[in-house]
């Protein structure tokens, strides 16, 4: 492709630097819309106009009318097409998130670079992004994004994506990432090492090979190949590891509490229970989005199922 895919299809991505940006959680952002338009059932008929429409429905919507067809159109033929098509008006949210399900189709951009995942992960919770800002989701936006775009397409993530995901961890002060977010759970605890021979300390983060830097003499051969010299002597059995953040008391309190009902739930005035909480709070906003998606499925399943 001559241009980057987040320019592609997010325009004035890298334009002047960016500002952070602010928004509401996803509980202020429903209360916000109205009930009329919360509340009025997804259809054939009104699904490219529907804000709430899912955007794994809709992908699935294009592809049984237009088969692969679709993702080698400009934007401008896929919205023209379904004009003409479904006789119906499209959504601006809708057509964010059309672009964004042909991203995840065509291209692996959006699991390699933080700002097209982050553009992409507010498109799919019906957030048009502010390209010209950064605007980094919640727990709650993350771990439901990420659910959607595995329904879509399941790929590792890379390591910039995953850092960026940590960010936005570190950013809401919890330290463990339950699935679908576990794959950055490592630069969210940021494991260190300490070395019993010669006393440095280091971080033991990916690509890091057991080896202590210091001992292993691992610049002196070569200062780019990070490998240990051949006639080092370091052992690797003297390195202690420990991490900066632990996630095991919100790992455990979390599993302890995901499992009571809601009215069970007590929740103290401690770390891993105000933790534990915020990823309940990420969990149900997650399974609400599920749950918009199978009724909206279910509602255009007698026109789907027809060939």
């Amino acid at each position: 492709m001559s241009k980057r895919a987040d320019e592609e299809f997010f325009e004035g991505l890298g334009g002047q630097p960016p500002e952070i940006a602010t928004f509401e959680d996803p509980e202020e952002i429903m209360q916000e819309k109205t009930a009329q338009q919360a509340l009025r059932p997804v259809t054939k008929n009104n699904l490219f106009s529907h804000p709430e429409a899912h955007a794994f429905v809709l992908d699935l919507a294009l592809l049984k009318t237009f088969g692969l067809d679709w993702l080698k159109w400009d934007p401008d033929t896929i919205f023209t097409e379904v004009q003409r098509v479904f006789k119906t008006s499209i959504a601006d949210v809708n057509r964010v998130k059309i672009m964004v399900t042909m991203t995840l189709h065509v291209t692996d951009v959006l699991w390699d670079q933080w700002e097209v995942f982050e553009n992409g992960i507010l498109a799919l919770n019906g957030i048009i992004p502010r390209t010209n800002l950064i605007q980094p989701p919640d727990i709650p936006l993350l771990m439901s994004g990420v659910d959607i775009i595995n329904s879509i397409r399941k790929e590792d993530f890379d390591e910039e994506v995953a850092r960026y995901s940590a960010a936005c961890f570190l950013n809401d002060e919890v330290s463990y990432a339950p699935e679908p977010l576990e794959f950055c759970q490592v630069y969210i605890s940021r494991p260190r090492y300490r070395c019993g021979e010669c006393g440095k300390e280091g971080s033991a983060l990916p690509p890091f090979n057991g080896h202590c830097d210091s001992c292993s003499r691992k610049f002196e051969d070569h200062p780019f190949n990070f490998k240990p010299a051949e006639d080092s002597k370091d052992d690797p059995s003297k390195l202690e590891y420990y991490t900066v953040l632990n996630p095991e008391p919100t790992k455990k309190r979390f599993e302890e509490l995901i499992k009571l009902p809601a009215k069970e739930v007590k929740i103290r005035e401690v770390g891993e229970d105000i933790e534990a909480a915020k990823l309940i709070a990420a969990t149900d906003y997650m399974k609400f989005r599920r749950l918009q998606r199978d009724r909206q499925l279910a509602e255009i399943k007698d026109w789907m199922v027809v060939s």
